[in-house]
């Protein structure tokens, strides 16, 4: 289950959950300034992961990049790359991904 907020977008997947979605949003508004179109997905649910509808998302804009809050190895969005490149269509991507996270201590909480 998950949402799409943009589904005009064509230059790049941006896909996140949770409180990081936020700050996906603002920079998604900041690239459209810029000329880039973003389709931003919010991962609902991370299991089951929709992975059909990431699938089908970047191979129209053939980038991606995921957001989260959280630590680099064993994310959301490492597991979101490593199904990408395991899927069947993996060859017709152009490009690669890119994880970005932000390490959060929980004294921010």
């Amino acid at each position: 289950m998950m949402h799409i907020y943009d589904d005009a977008g064509k230059d790049v997947t941006i896909v996140s959950h949770s409180r990081a979605l936020g700050v996906v949003m603002e920079a998604a508004k900041e690239l459209e300034q810029a000329g880039i179109e973003c389709e931003v997905i919010n991962l609902r649910t991370l299991r089951p992961l929709d992975e059909e509808a990431i699938i089908t998302s970047v191979m129209k804009t053939n980038h991606l990049v995921t957001v989260e809050f959280g630590w680099h190895q064993c994310g959301i969005g490492a597991e979101v790359c490593a199904r990408l490149i395991e899927s069947e269509p993996s060859s017709h991507f152009l490009s690669s991904s890119l994880c970005l996270t932000v390490p959060v201590s929980l004294s921010q909480f």
